[in-house]
């Protein structure tokens, strides 16, 4: 139900603020979609801050308002423009690319039916949904430093949780999934026309981070969707010099923001290029451009700064005299895990081995897919002038991530638009369309098996014929654990724990480890403290997890032995001997009652 609201009131929104005959077909709807979106999402931010109740009634009086108006009051004669007497007939590598997009969605969404088991959803995207919904309203979690990041998607997933729950919030994702092969589509349509559109489309529809994305909350395709949208405005705009492309650019993209600090990274490159490419306006629009991108990300930026006191939370902190809520330094240069060696080599190497080495960095699940570059680089050279601006905004943004985050699924929005590329390159290349549509449809079909293979086990559940927690107990490491905590432990408790997968605890939780981490080297009596200070009362303790991982086996191991030692002030409730998920062998994990007297 709410997802349907939502959309509703964002192509009402939209219709509303676009007008005019620049904004219609297919790729129109794409941009008054995002654009209703990004109004939609700052409008429940300021009522979702009283009460999501409040926030639901208005969505819904909105969405009533705008379907009466769409069915009794909208004037006849308002109609949209008439399309071509003689449209283009649909080729066959068009008839190839729509398939793929289908079948990938259809995949996708079955997916969306099921539990959620990711672990950046659970960690970060489902569980802060989760934790407004209980709270009722968008507020300060300070256990979740989530929370002080950009949150415009966050605080639409929280809308959607609140009234439907984790469907809801699975639809949600999905339907941004559609979006983003919409603004793909959009985005090729204004290189190469339409048959570009949908081959982009289906590019990004059978790469393996498309269906690992669309099948459990994320971020990154909605932000990769804002991305390709506002290129694709500005294209338009250096195309018919048009003042309304650039503001739709600018307010998209300065949305992103709101999505993903990356949108900053955008925005610089947009307003470089409007310097460069603007002519007699090149240096009013880059201006202009920057100021409208600027209000457009404001409310996130706000709601930083109050939630943080850091309005780019967590970036610069001590630029802003230290946030709320403490965070590990990701700012600096090389300071991200990600970031193993630099050098000369590497740097030239970085595309080639992020795409096709994927075991390197985050997981092929989390890979572009080899068009990326397999056609990409050829389009370069076939695909026009065009495509080679977009490969520079491609190539901008790869090498800024090359300093600081390493993690391919943070570049999709730039390794996106090497899809239109090598799609470009595709259809100018139409001696060789013999070759090229076989060639396509196989990648496809590959692409799409492996979809399929990765997500055949959520079937079962997806259709309920597995019940929910048969299927979690199956699929998430400790679960049993949370659900333990879930039967014994009160839900107004808070419960520190060191597996930050809070979407599994329907109680309060605190996921946060930062400052028990800068209080790993203080005396035993600091850590009380600071826990006396937040209110916890339980501590999950994943012995074993903790033992091997890396981050977290300096500063907690020693602390966890504290804890078994220390009886006075940390009494062992249970300790669980739990078979590993997926894995041989078991793992312990403990749960301790704090106590402070």
């Amino acid at each position: 139900m709410s997802v349907a609201v939502l959309v509703i009131v964002a192509a009402g929104l939209g219709a509303f603020l676009l007008r005019g005959k620049s904004f219609s077909g297919l790729d129109g709807l794409v941009f008054r979609l995002y654009m209703g979106f990004a109004v939609c999402a700052a409008g429940v931010l300021a009522a979702g801050s009283v009460s999501l109740g409040l926030s639901q009634l208005i969505l819904v009086l909105a969405a009533a308002v705008w379907l009466a108006y769409e069915i009794f009051g909208r004037n006849k004669s308002e109609t949209e423009p008439a399309p071509a007497n003689n449209p283009e007939p649909i080729s066959l590598v068009e008839y190839v690319s729509l398939a793929a997009v289908f079948a990938s969605l259809g995949v996708s969404l079955i997916s969306a039916f099921a539990p959620i088991t990711g672990w950046d959803a659970s960690v970060a995207h489902a569980a802060l949904a989760a934790d407004y919904a209980r709270a009722g309203r968008i507020g300060v979690v300070p256990g979740n430093e989530y929370s002080g990041y950009p949150n415009l998607l966050h605080v639409l997933f929280a809308q959607a949780y609140y009234s439907d729950g984790e469907i809801g919030l699975g639809l949600l994702n999905w339907w941004f999934a559609v979006m983003a092969c919409g603004a793909a589509y959009a985005l090729g349509r204004r290189i190469q026309g339409r048959a570009c559109g949908l081959i982009s489309s289906a590019i990004l529809a059978t790469a393996p981070i498309f269906v690992d994305q669309a099948a459990a909350p994320s971020i990154d395709l909605a932000f990769t969707g804002f991305t390709l949208a506002a290129v694709a405005a500005f294209v338009a705009w250096l195309d018919d010099r048009g003042a309304e492309w650039l503001l739709v650019a600018a307010v998209l993209a300065g949305a992103s923001c709101g999505v993903r600090h990356t949108g900053y990274l955008v925005c610089a490159i947009l307003a470089v290029a409007g310097f460069i490419y603007g002519r007699q306006d090149r240096l009013r629009a880059p201006a202009w451009f920057s100021f409208v991108a600027l209000i457009a990300a404001s409310p996130w930026l706000i709601r930083s700064a109050i939630v943080t006191g850091n309005p780019v939370y967590p970036f610069f902190a001590s630029a802003f005299g230290g946030a709320a809520m403490q965070h590990r330094e990701i700012t600096g240069l090389a300071a991200h895990e990600s970031v193993k060696a630099i050098g000369v080599r590497d740097f030239l190497m970085f595309p080639w081995n992020i795409v096709m080495r994927t075991g390197t960095f985050d997981g092929w699940s989390k890979s572009p897919g080899g068009l990326v570059l397999i056609l990409g680089i050829p389009g370069l050279f076939t695909g026009g002038r065009k495509a080679r601006r977009l490969g520079l905004f491609s190539a901008a943004g790869v090498a800024a991530f090359y300093f600081f985050q390493r993690l391919a699924r943070y570049i999709l929005p730039f390794f996106a638009p090497m899809m239109v590329v090598g799609a470009a390159g595709v259809v100018r290349m139409r001696s060789l369309r013999f070759v090229t549509i076989p060639a396509l449809a196989a990648v496809f079909l590959f692409g799409l098996t492996l979809a399929a293979g990765a997500n055949h086990f959520k079937i079962r559940a997806a259709f309920g014929i597995e019940s929910r927690e048969e299927y979690l107990e199956r699929r998430v490491e400790r679960y049993p654990a949370f659900d333990w905590i879930n039967n014994h432990v009160p839900p107004e408790d808070l419960v520190l724990t060191l597996d930050r997968r809070t979407y599994y605890l329907t109680g309060r939780s605190w996921q946060n480890d930062e400052p028990l981490r800068r209080l790993a080297s203080a005396d035993p009596q600091a850590r009380l403290d600071w826990m006396r200070l937040q209110g916890v009362k339980w501590i999950m303790a994943p012995v074993d997890y903790v033992k091997e991982s890396p981050g977290l086996r300096d500063p907690f191991c020693a602390m966890i032995e504290e804890w078994r030692l220390d009886t006075r002030h940390y009494r062992l409730v249970k300790r669980l001997d739990l078979p590993r998920t997926r894995r041989t062998g078991r793992e312990i994990v403990d749960i301790y009652e704090v106590r402070y007297d």
